[in-house]
């Protein structure tokens, strides 16, 4: 596996020691004999289909894009030994300038399979209807996974607000069950702290109240309410309100944004 820049990414390391020792680094190695494939590499396109080079001393290569979901992320190259491979002068070159024995690498080839061209591009062909299917099963995956988060939060949703029907009682205090359903809210949203803050016009006057972890001194808790009730008043619909950004509110601190 290639990046766009032509640089190796990863490679099988269970390739026999003729593609370790010989066609890895001859892909790695960066010179100005290696500047026209690895142009070839960087020309393919989301478009291009499977290329055969045999620019490599005795090597085939078949190359194809590596896409994901229509992006390019770099190019998949098949590598075999080339049905011309013997211990030429380019082969006994690139060995010297590798510090491999000749003779040694060509036992090595000598147990593998050549391959023509037209072999090496059904290989892979096959190799890419593997990849695609890979990453079909990948992104399936994926989408499952987020669809299974969709129906937990919905199922959280649901069985709050089942919470919170089933705790409206007629013999209930509107403080047990405001506190409850505080606390039931901050349970499922993972809240730090909630409050409620009553209108005394429509209600029993009762004081404003946080539960959690967050705390403000009475005082402020009290102005806090006032001043929320008073900005609320003004609308006619449910509003989620940054206290953060409101200059009126400055006692208010940063990580707070009550709603009503």
């Amino acid at each position: 596996m290639l990046k766009p820049d032509g640089t190796l990414a990863y490679h099988d390391s269970a390739a026999g020691v003729f593609f370790n020792r010989y066609v890895l680094p001859m892909l790695q190695y960066r010179d100005s004999s290696n500047d026209e494939l690895r142009n070839k590499f960087q020309s393919l396109t989301p478009a291009s289909s499977v290329e055969v080079w045999t620019d490599l001393p005795g090597v085939t290569l078949a190359a194809f894009p590596y896409l994901e979901k229509k992006h390019q992320l770099g190019v998949l190259v098949v590598a075999a030994k080339g049905n011309n491979f013997k211990l030429s002068e380019d082969v006994v070159r690139v060995c010297s300038r590798l510090g491999l024995d000749g003779i040694w690498l060509n036992q090595q080839a000598d147990e593998l399979p050549a391959y023509s061209d037209e072999q090496i591009t059904r290989q892979a062909r096959l190799v890419l209807s593997m990849v695609r299917d890979q990453v079909r099963l990948a992104s399936m995956e994926e989408e499952l996974d987020s669809l299974s988060g969709q129906l937990a939060n919905t199922y959280e949703e649901l069985s709050l607000i089942y919470q919170l029907s089933s705790g409206m009682k007629i013999n209930l205090r509107a403080n047990d069950f405001f506190k409850q359903a505080c606390l039931d809210v901050m349970e499922v949203m993972s809240m730090r702290g909630m409050g409620v803050a009553l209108r005394a016009d429509t209600v029993h006057a009762t004081d404003p109240v946080l539960y959690g972890a967050l705390s403000l001194p009475p005082g402020q808790v009290h102005r806090l309410s006032a001043e929320l009730m008073n900005i609320l008043g003004q609308r006619k619909s449910p509003l989620l309100h940054p206290t953060s950004r409101n200059r009126r509110i400055p006692f208010c601190p940063r990580s707070w944004a009550p709603w009503s």
